[in-house]
């Protein structure tokens, strides 16, 4: 039988956490043999310095018709990763996973159910909601006829990678290059293939089955997270051409609205305020007043001053919670 869906798990040293990001998925499986057949698991491995080989062989061995293991040589970057695991994925959907986050039961066949009802849907992306502060605002499962519906219901809450699956068949006619090394390929993607001028729809899952695992930041290191956040909103100057309603573009602006807080953290961390830095702030934020009044001034406070507000917070945070 055809496989319907991939769980597609790219990864990078992450042997501390893969096992039991697998281990949601095949839980939900291994009893149910017409579920099983449908399912898949691919493993992409960016050039891992760890176990991680180890670990993912462990399972092929378990589960030959199901889990798949595939490295690069080289470490070839995050996105390019991501696109090489779902091209190497067979299922009709592919469901990119972090290597850190896990799916709750129930998931796996909910899923599938809504792939077999869809089929002629024209559905380029299914969307998985997680627990977060910020709620659809849709209770209930539904169909976007495009783009504009479905970022305006979900509120970009598809940036976390780990609630995307994606057509296969639409990813490998998408441009996606275009967004390689940005970091993030599959927010691009949405973007670009649920436009309102292609016509691809999208499908939310209102139903919380997505759980972040993973315990430390493996990336961003020094502050440097905050250049991702550029790289997202160079991604989100692309939506006019593409047709996107002034509505649904000025939900992007979101992200502008917390640089007050990623500044500081971005500083107590370690992030240096060189020209580099200055002059992409400059670009994409100069026509905000706030750009003058709050952030370039955070930007310009010494990041010691930053260190000692960020333990501080976090110290009253610590013994908050003792209280409780």
């Amino acid at each position: 039988m055809n496989k319907t869906l991939t769980i597609a798990i790219p990864t990078f040293n992450g042997d501390k956490y893969i096992a039991i990001t697998i281990n949601s998925v095949l839980n939900q499986i291994k009893n149910n043999p017409l579920l099983e057949s449908k399912t898949e698991i691919v493993v992409s491995d960016n050039a891992s310095q760890d176990n991680v080989a180890g670990v993912v062989k462990q399972y092929k061995t378990m589960y030959p018709n199901v889990v798949q293991y595939y490295r690069n040589e080289t470490n070839v970057g995050f996105d390019r990763n991501v696109d090489l695991a779902v091209r190497r994925a067979t299922g009709e959907f592919v469901w990119i996973l972090s290597d850190d986050d896990i799916v709750l039961d129930g998931a796996i066949e909910y899923v599938q159910n809504v792939i077999e009802n869809h089929k002629d849907e024209k559905v380029a992306l299914i969307y998985v909601d997680y627990p977060s502060k910020a709620q659809l605002t849709n209770e209930h499962d539904g169909l976007c006829k495009d783009g504009n519906v479905f970022f305006q219901e979900t509120r970009f809450k598809n940036n976390l990678i780990s609630c995307n699956i994606v057509s296969r068949s639409i990813w490998q006619t998408s441009r996606v290059e275009r967004f390689f090394d940005s970091g993030w390929i599959h927010s691009g993607y949405a973007l670009e293939a649920l436009n309102p001028l292609c016509g691809y729809k999208a499908f939310i899952i209102n139903k919380k089955f997505v759980k972040q695992g993973g315990k430390t930041q493996r990336w961003g290191q020094g502050g440097t997270f905050i250049y991702a956040g550029f790289k997202l909103v160079e991604i989100y100057k692309l939506m006019p051409q593409w047709g996107y309603s002034p509505k649904t573009r000025k939900m992007t602006e979101s992200i502008k609205r917390v640089n007050w807080l990623y500044i500081p953290l971005a500083k107590a961390k370690g992030l240096k305020t060189d020209f580099k830095l200055l002059s992409q702030f400059y670009g994409l934020y100069k026509q905000y007043p706030s750009f003058w009044l709050i952030d370039l001034p955070l930007l310009l406070i010494p990041k010691k001053f930053h260190y000692i507000i960020y333990t501080l917070i976090r110290s009253v945070k610590h013994l908050v919670k003792k209280m409780q």
